[in-house]
C-alpha cells in the first residue's frame, strides 16, 4: 500500500459521495411515514439530537420560581380576529372564544411543570419554535437565557411522536438530505408537499 493509492481511493470516495448526494437530491422526496421505521433515518435523528438538542435534567433548574420560565410555544393564537387552535389546525368553533382563557385551560391540564418528566433538551435559540410546537414540544425560555424544550406526555415513543417529525420538518424546511437505508433523500412531512 502507498500514499498514492490512499489518495486515489479518497478521491474516488469523494466523487461517489457527491454523486450519491446528487441522486438523492434529484429523486422525489420520501414522506415521513415512509421513513418512520427506517433505522438509518432514526440513527440520523439521534445523531442530530446529540449535536443540536443536548439533554438537561430539569431538576437542576429552579422549578419553583415560575417567573423564571417563559412559555414560548402556545396552543392558541389570534388569526383574522378569531382564535386558531394550532394543535387541531383549525379555528375554534365558538367565534367569541376567549383566547387567553383557552390558553390557561390548556396549561392547567399539563401533567407536570415544566414538563411531565424531568428531562428537557436545550437549544441554541428560538428559531425552531414553529416546528417544535407542531411536533408537540413545549418550549420555555429559562431565566431570560436558556431555551429548553420538553414533552408533556408519557407512555409512548417520543422518538416516533416528536423527534422524527421535528427532524423531518426541519429537513424539509431547510432542504437537508436525510439518511435512509436506501441512501440520502429529501423528505417531506406530508404527501401533499411532495
Amino acid at each position: 500500500m502507498s500514499i498514492e493509492r490512499m489518495q486515489e481511493l479518497t478521491k474516488s470516495i469523494d466523487a461517489l459521495t457527491q454523486e450519491r448526494r446528487e441522486i438523492g437530491q434529484s429523486l422525489p422526496p420520501v414522506t415521513l411515514a415512509e421513513v418512520k421505521d427506517d433505522r438509518a433515518f432514526e440513527q440520523g435523528v439521534r445523531a442530530w439530537m446529540r449535536v443540536w438538542m443536548p439533554l438537561i435534567d430539569t431538576t437542576l433548574l429552579d422549578r419553583n420560581d415560575y417567573d423564571k420560565w417563559e412559555l414560548l410555544t402556545h396552543r392558541y393564537e389570534e388569526r383574522d380576529d378569531r382564535v386558531f387552535d394550532t394543535h387541531e389546525g383549525e379555528f375554534v368553533a365558538d367565534e367569541d372564544a376567549d383566547m387567553d382563557a383557552l390558553e390557561r385551560e390548556w396549561q392547567d391540564g399539563f401533567h407536570g411543570f415544566p414538563f411531565a418528566w424531568n428531562t428537557g433538551w436545550t437549544l441554541e435559540g428560538d428559531h425552531w419554535l414553529d416546528e417544535l410546537s407542531a411536533a408537540g414540544f413545549l418550549v420555555y425560555r429559562y431565566d431570560d437565557d436558556t431555551i429548553v424544550a420538553g414533552i408533556d406526555g408519557g407512555g409512548y415513543s417520543f422518538m416516533d411522536a416528536h423527534f422524527k417529525p421535528l427532524y423531518a420538518a426541519l429537513a424539509e424546511r431547510h432542504g437537508w438530505l436525510v439518511d435512509t437505508v436506501a441512501g440520502p433523500r429529501r423528505v417531506t412531512v406530508t404527501k401533499e408537499n411532495a
